[in-house]
């Protein structure tokens, strides 16, 4: 795995907390589970309740401007992330796949998002859809970021992934949303 990974935290469980940074200074272990979890929209994916909530109200609103998104990834356990690791080559400094214990998609915060008009997994093209731009203008109003923002690589530790979406609660977002600035920032930790 990858070995420039700073251990500085690990969190071991979940204590209801929607602003937990998770990234490659702040770990989950391999035991955490995440509580309140629901299935999004009858897959097998899933989500906390509390997100589940949040994007179904801005999905409705999205629908009711003809726009369509779906959830194409949520919750991946330890297990999952070793595997998309691997599958990604496992590159050390790698900051496409977040090493196992790094990826937020672990808390059930955290959900990658996708627009009905692009092909299924496509997600190079995203950020060129009507829905990406109205997912940037609106997310915020539902308790939703933009985690790996273009341009703050050098803060995340992520290159910019505009699918990538997490949710923080209205107040954080508007916050983060309105400066412009990433959860790290938000939380005063770089």
């Amino acid at each position: 795995m990858d070995e420039k990974i700073n251990k500085s935290s690990v969190l071991d469980t979940d204590d209801g907390n929607i602003l937990v940074l998770v990234n490659r200074n702040n770990l989950i272990s391999r035991s955490y589970i995440p509580v309140g979890m629901v299935s999004v929209q009858g897959t097998e994916r899933l989500i906390k309740r509390e997100v589940h909530i949040a994007y179904l109200k801005m999905k409705a609103d999205a629908l009711a401007e003809n726009l369509d998104f779906y959830i194409d990834s949520a919750y991946r356990s330890y297990s999952a992330q070793e595997r998309l690791f691997i599958s990604y080559g496992g590159v050390n400094g790698q900051k496409r796949c977040a090493p196992p214990g790094t990826s937020e998609h672990h808390t059930g915060l955290a959900v990658d998002i996708l627009a009905l008009s692009t092909k299924k997994g496509l997600y190079k093209c995203f950020f060129q859809t009507p829905e990406y731009r109205w997912l940037c203008d609106n997310c915020a109003d539902y308790g939703f970021i933009i985690r790996y923002p273009y341009g703050k690589t050098h803060i995340t530790g992520y290159d910019w992934e505009p699918w990538h979406f997490r949710y923080v609660g209205k107040e954080a977002a508007a916050e983060i949303t309105k400066r412009s600035i990433t959860l790290e920032e938000y939380l005063n930790c770089v």
